[in-house]
Order: structure tokens, then sequence, then C-alpha cells
């Protein structure tokens, strides 16, 4: 039921005509220069962090040397990045400032969580609660926003803002309130964790494959190619919830499917259909069909964020090869952990011991 206190249905909850002006007035947002001005700032961001923890000198990450002279650290890739840069990516494409952004990915997280299929009813409420939290600092910052509208320096947020102060019937599109704070809750729960899901997917691989890290390094070209495999066999989230609606229902390769059906897309299977993949569970940045994976999903209700999500990791792992001579699994007590969840894919912790590149 619509409580008319939280978010409403919109873009990826959201079917046609509704969700048609939804998308347009999003994507009108998402400019060429956006996206050039975003590269700049994660490359920026990136090299700082990156940088931050590979000349630390805490007990953490103290740096030493081993028998072939190259120093090393070690890091735990997921807290201390992967976790961290996507969010002050999302809050810089909203134009919201990213002070908070540990307290803010925080409630995002509560968000994510409210679908994993696995919370008792104490944990759903607790996550419930603290998404509000999220949903109401939106609200604040864009009742703040639109009472200083010229001062506005995110082209995203200006077109949600004009959007909100166009006529129902104008054929921009037009969106309520709060639709507009809607949207920007789609952009920080799902935009941020698929991106953090993928880099620790990504760094993990390499750190599993080292004749990979040299290649890349040599080829930084293919680096684009090696994200979308990841992608492949690693879907950050494993699929998408979605209810019949034909009267008539719908019949998929001989299950009918009545009207009102709840249903579970699984992208993370259909990565692995071994009907359309040669060789499924093998990695290969040389597939001819590597970009037709599912992991954003397909058709009218596509990723809006894909763009942005493959330009950070691209950004990320240019800036790390470029860093290390080498990556490895760090110290663990067994097989690398994943947070509990039928929805989303992503590691707990990553524990890394990097050896760090002589000047």
């Amino acid at each position: 039921p619509n409580l008319d206190v939280g978010p409403v249905d919109v873009l990826a909850l959201q079917d046609p005509p509704i969700h048609t002006y939804q998308r347009k007035i999003a994507f009108a947002g998402l400019t060429p220069k956006l996206f050039l001005g975003l590269e700049s700032r994660i490359r920026e961001v990136s090299v700082s962090m990156i940088d931050q923890f590979l000349k630390a000198d805490t007990t953490l990450f103290k740096g030493n040397r081993n028998e072939d002279n190259l120093e090393r650290c070690y890091v735990e890739w997921m807290d201390s990045f992967a976790l961290r840069l996507p969010m002050v990516v999302a809050l810089d494409l909203v134009g919201f400032p990213y002070e908070q952004h540990r307290t803010i990915k925080e409630w995002a997280d509560h968000g994510v969580a409210l679908l994993s299929g696995v919370n008792t009813p104490e944990e759903f409420a607790e996550h419930v609660m603290e998404s509000m939290k999220l949903f109401k600092w939106i609200q604040k910052q864009f009742a703040s926003w639109m009472k200083k509208e010229d001062e506005v320096q995110s082209l995203f947020l200006k077109e949600l803002i004009n959007a909100t102060k166009r006529d129902k019937d104008d054929p921009n599109g037009h969106l309520t309130i709060r639709e507009a704070e809607s949207i920007i809750v789609q952009i920080l729960l799902a935009g941020n964790d698929s991106s953090a899901s993928t880099m620790g997917s990504a760094v993990a691989e390499l750190a599993r494959k080292p004749d990979m890290q040299i290649f890349l390094r040599e080829n930084p070209d293919r680096i684009p190619d090696f994200i979308e495999e990841v992608l492949r066999l690693e879907s950050p989230f494993n699929g998408h919830f979605r209810k019949v609606k034909k009267e008539e229902g719908i019949t998929l390769h001989g299950q009918h499917l009545p009207k009102g059906t709840r249903v579970m897309l699984l992208w993370g299977s259909g990565n692995r259909d071994e009907g359309y993949w040669k060789n499924p569970e093998e990695f290969s940045i040389e597939r001819e069909n590597r970009r037709s994976h599912l992991s954003f999903g397909s058709g009218i209700h596509s990723c809006l964020g894909q763009k942005l999500a493959r330009l950070e990791v691209k950004v990320v792992l240019e800036e790390l090869l470029k860093r290390t001579q080498n990556i490895e699994i760090g110290q663990t007590s067994g097989k690398l952990k994943y947070l509990n969840s039928t929805f989303v894919r992503s590691l707990e912790k990553l524990p890394l011991r990097l050896s760090i590149k002589q000047k």
C-alpha cells in the first residue's frame, strides 16, 4: 500500500506510459558533458584514495619488503574503497554534498537489504526505519536546492527540478516532487550498489589471475572487455522482480504464468545459460557477444546508470593497475564471503596484498 510517507514507484519499478516520461527526464540530465566532468572527478577521487592506502603508515596498511624487495601494503578493498567511491560519485551526480557519504551509504545499504529475501521480521523493520532516514535526508536536500535553483551545478538535479515545475501535459515530461525525490533514491541505492559490487568482483578476479594483470597493464584498452566478462559471471544483482499483467497470462518455456504471478528474473542464471554462452563457466575476454549479458537488465527497464557504472570500474582498474606491480588476495579464513542475499551479489570483505610499483 502507498502510505504516502516514503518513495513512490519510479523508473525500474514503473510501467509505461509513466515510465516513459520518467526515463526521458532522467536521461535528459545524463549528458555527454556531465559524463566528461564525472570521469575527471572519478579519476581524481580514485587516485587520491588509492594513493592514501598505498602510502599509509598505519598498523593496518604498513608497508614491508619481501625477498623480491617489492614494497607491499595490505588493504581491505571493500571498506577502504569499493564501498566508498561509488557513493561519492553518485552524490556528485545528483548534486548533493558528500561529506556524510559513509552514513548515507549505510542508509542505502538498508534500502537494498529490504529486497534480500532473507530478513527476519525484526531485520526487515530495522531496514525500513534506517532507509527512511535516507529518504528524509533526500527530501531535505531537494527542498533546499529548489529554493536556490540558480546555484545548482548538477545538470541531473537541474533537470529534475525543472520537471517538477512543468505542466502535467508538457511534452518534455512532468514530475511530482515525490517522483523526483524517488528517482534520486534509486540512483543512490541501485546506482551506487552495482558499481561497488562490480569493483569488488573485478579486483577479486584480477587478484586470482596474475597473467590477466600483466596483460591488462600492457593492454589497458582491453580493460572494458575484462569488465564485461566480470559483469557476466558476477552480476551485481542476481535479478529483479516482476509481475504478470496480461489478462491472458503468459507462457514461457512451456510454463503458463497466469495474471498476477510474481516472478524473479534471474539475470545471473541467464548469464551462464549454456544454451546461449559457449563454455559459460569459463572466464574469457575474447567472447564476441560479451556485451549481451543481462547484468544491467534489458529493454525499456535496462539500468539507467550502466554507462556510469562501467566508467567508474574502468577508471578504478586503470589507476590501480598503474600503481601496482601485483595484486593478491590477502589473509582469509577460507573462501571469500558474500552478503547473505538472494538479490545482490556483493563481497562482504576483500583483503588484498598489493605490491607497489616502483617509480
